[in-house]
């Protein structure tokens, strides 16, 4: 997402609690947790029902305010448009809108019940709330002096957390007909696995409703296409006021038992309607899924759905803990994440303003992808980044970088005290605790960078099978003393793109092994080629 429009930014940032953009007080406290952890970027909402409280009534201090202590924290901004939906409902659209079920028909439930859900077919509902849009954007081109604010997200994780689909007549209506022809001619494209077997599945009809096309799922189509045309149209009259990066984040469809308007909100950007919304939401840049999963295999499951040629890979929300922490390194190697956000992230806050236990072990990930951020830029969608995630029963890991094998040491599962060894600043015990993690970069040419914690990692040069065995029986198993290291140095990557040297490492720090730790910066190796 944030490499597109010339912008190569890998946003670190913190989104705040929904209702934390009420009141000063409450954003003060954001930002002040954005920055105890030392992110570059915040993520705040702004709510419809407070930029026009009346109709044709516009008041922008809210997000005046936001942007004022952006630049004030020097941090860039997304803003959140809390509008028509959020989390399945409507509940930030304003009162002369909510209460007006005429002019702005509410989503009909299968029992007839209407719903808290403002209904997509309604061009009144959509029209007001372009306009509102698009006053924000015009707004924010001539507020944001500084250019803090980097993107906007329209609405928030779309869709019916009450039914499966609107069920009013005019809905009815349309569930009932041929679908429109644009969808059927995207079908017979078959440019889209996932929508391809679904109506494989259902038959394969040339013609027909939905339900005709595609069986069973025909609810969360007909919801996902009418939702996206609706999205894409809000975004349209934003674009036209301010071309700023747009986009659209998703309850995803992997939670619970995976019944939609149930589990999750029906008619959002889900694994299986992704496709549908890239084609018919054209004005939205990046569809994006909230990550909260713990486990390992759905975590990437989600990542690998929505990392697509035409959908760079952007998280903006998940938890500030160590698991996530874990597993966003992985998806920095194999899917190029662009960025990744945690949510609550004033709620991280003990009552004495400090971070709370697991804020403590993110913000450590955070220093590590802070460290990092400029290569993580540099070599995007390349191999050259390497993740080091020390997974459940995991003692080390083994890595090929093409000129060099390279073997990870997890300081947890080491039991000789000369191997841990660090350095004289680093020799408490917690540092041999953590659960190894982080980031290797081989830039090439014998060049080497480092950043992570609880880890040590141990490089040889591929040579003959003779070579490489006696070098191994050199020194045990882990070769270090072997590595023809030319130097290694902590320090960080200047303004210029260079990397400044802080401290050099000596021969006791690293004759077994590169190690790292989240509060010394990058560590870079140059061997001996």
């Amino acid at each position: 997402m944030f490499q597109k429009k010339t912008l190569n930014f890998f946003s670190i940032g913190g989104q705040v609690n929904n209702s934390s953009s009420r009141d000063k007080e409450s954003i003060d406290r954001g930002f002040y947790a954005i920055k105890k952890y030392r992110m570059n970027t915040a993520a705040f909402p702004v709510y419809w029902s407070r930029l026009e409280p009346e109709e044709n009534v516009f008041d922008f201090s809210q997000v005046e305010y936001i942007i004022d202590k952006a630049a004030e924290n020097e941090l860039k901004l997304v803003l959140l448009w809390f509008a028509t939906w959020k989390n399945g409902a409507s509940h930030y659209a304003p009162e002369w809108v909510k209460s007006n079920h005429t002019r702005f028909p509410h989503i009909v439930d299968a029992l007839g019940n209407e719903t808290m859900v403002l209904s997509p077919f309604s061009g009144e509902t959509l029209r007001a709330d372009a306009k509102a849009f698009s006053r924000l954007l015009a707004h924010i081109k001539k507020y944001d002096k500084q250019k803090c604010v980097i993107a906007v997200q329209v609405e928030n994780e779309p869709g019916i957390h009450a039914a499966p689909r609107d069920y009013s007549r005019e809905a009815e209506l349309l569930f009932k007909s041929n679908i429109p022809e644009e969808l059927s001619a995207f079908i017979f494209e078959k440019s889209d696995p996932i929508l391809t077997g679904i109506w494989s599945r259902a038959g394969a009809s040339r013609c027909g409703d939905w339900r005709t096309f595609f069986g069973n799922d025909a609810e969360e189509l007909f919801s996902a296409f009418y939702f996206a045309r609706y999205i894409n149209a809000v975004a349209a009259a934003g674009r036209e006021a301010f071309p700023i990066p747009l986009y659209v984040n998703a309850w995803v469809r992997e939670t619970q038992n995976r019944i939609q308007g149930v589990d999750y909100p029906c008619g959002g950007a889900t694994s299986i309607t992704l496709g549908i919304w890239k084609r018919f939401a054209p004005n939205i840049d990046c569809i994006c899924p909230d990550i909260y999963f713990d486990d390992r295999d759905t975590y990437m499951e989600v990542c690998e759905r929505y990392s697509r040629h035409d959908n760079p890979l952007y998280i903006p929300e998940s938890h500030a803990d160590e698991i996530n922490a874990l597993h966003l390194f992985e998806a920095i190697e194999r899917y190029h994440l662009t960025g990744i956000h945690v949510f609550a992230i004033d709620a991280t806050l003990d009552s004495q303003g400090e971070l709370t236990e697991a804020g403590r072990a993110y913000k450590r990930t955070v220093d590590i992808l802070s460290s990092m951020k400029p290569l993580i830029e540099k070599y995007y969608g390349t191999d050259k980044i390497h993740a080091v995630v020390q997974q459940e029963f995991s003692d080390s890991m083994f890595f090929d970088f093409g000129e060099w094998y390279g073997r990870v040491f997890f300081l947890n599962c080491l039991s000789d005290e000369t191997y841990i060894h660090l350095d004289n600043m680093h020799e408490d015990e917690k540092y041999r605790r953590y659960r190894g993690k982080g980031l290797i970069v081989d830039a090439g040419d014998g060049v080497f960078y480092l950043a992570g914690e609880g880890f040590k990692l141990v490089l040889f040069p591929k040579r003959t099978a003779t070579q490489m065995a006696s070098v191994l029986l050199g020194t045990k198993v882990l070769n270090a003393n072997n590595t023809p290291y030319l130097r290694v140095e902590e320090g960080h990557i200047g303004p210029d793109g260079n990397f400044v040297a802080e401290r050099e490492r000596t021969g006791d720090e690293d004759d077994n092994g590169l190690w790292v730790s989240s509060d010394i910066g990058l560590v870079r190796a140059v061997l001996d080629v």
